[in-house]
């Protein structure tokens, strides 16, 4: 009964201590000098969730890779499933200085889980000089980016832009050569935006802009392995138990 004892408590402790261990990975990197463009309006960037994930902050492009942002940009996730896109979380990121990874910066936010197999867009709007935004159609690469495991895909070659500045989400009835949205399998509701597709044809460059990005909350590796031992040491004691007297006994 003891020894059992002492493995549940070792198990317990395990499984304190493993939700606190997270580690953030972020959805969108890229390197230096991929600043190119100053586009005060919206800038968008679509994935879909292939399985629930849990998104803990949110992050825009940082040119310079100081950490530092010089003017407002606001920065949101939006679920775009239905023809009327529902807002998932947003952020607003003022002067000053933020985490910085990748040649993006982050802040926290509300923790929320995406819906499997919904379709959402990332989307950011406040560039300016002194904060550019890249684009793989003026000259920056596409931004490099992380499925989580296979737990987001990214649309192939497809991204959303509007002139105005008011943030929220943007939907498009059409691409920059009035090629119809739905021809791709986009909603046509709109509200001024653009489709904006990189070259003539997908050429699998699932994103255009570096604006917005997220980070999500996975656990880290350490976590398993604590969780694993605790699992591992329950069943030794459990065995020696059972070989010793020939059957498990529960009580004293």
């Amino acid at each position: 009964m003891k020894k059992i004892s002492i493995a549940l408590l070792a198990l317990a402790a395990a499984l304190a201590i493993a939700p606190a261990a997270f580690a953030d990975e972020v959805a969108y990197s890229t390197v230096a000098g991929q600043g190119v463009q100053t586009w005060t309006g919206n800038l968008a960037n679509f994935f879909t969730a292939n399985s629930a994930l849990t998104i803990n902050e949110l992050g825009v492009f940082n040119a310079s890779g100081s950490g530092t942002i010089n003017g407002t940009i606001q920065v949101g996730i939006f679920d775009v499933t239905t023809g009327t896109p529902v807002t998932i979380a947003t952020a607003t990121f003022t002067p000053g200085s933020y985490a910085e990874q990748g040649y993006y910066v982050y802040q926290k936010v509300s923790q929320v889980t995406l819906t499997a197999g919904d379709v959402y867009e990332v989307d950011a709007v406040g560039f300016t000089g002194a904060d550019p935004n890249g684009n793989r159609n003026n000259g920056s690469i596409a931004p490099i980016l992380n499925t989580f495991g296979g737990a987001i895909s990214y649309l192939d070659g497809f991204s959303e832009y509007s002139n105005g500045s008011t943030f929220g989400a943007i939907t498009a009835s059409a691409d920059e050569n009035n090629n119809l949205a739905l021809s791709y399998g986009f909603d046509t509701q709109s509200n001024g935006g653009i489709l904006d597709r990189w070259g003539s044809n997908d050429v699998n460059e699932p994103a255009i802009y570096d604006a917005g990005s997220f980070g999500v909350v996975t656990p880290e590796p350490s976590s398993l392995l604590l969780l694993g031992t605790g699992l591992l040491g329950l069943a030794f004691v459990a065995f020696r138990k059972t070989k010793q007297s020939g059957r498990l006994i529960l009580h004293s």
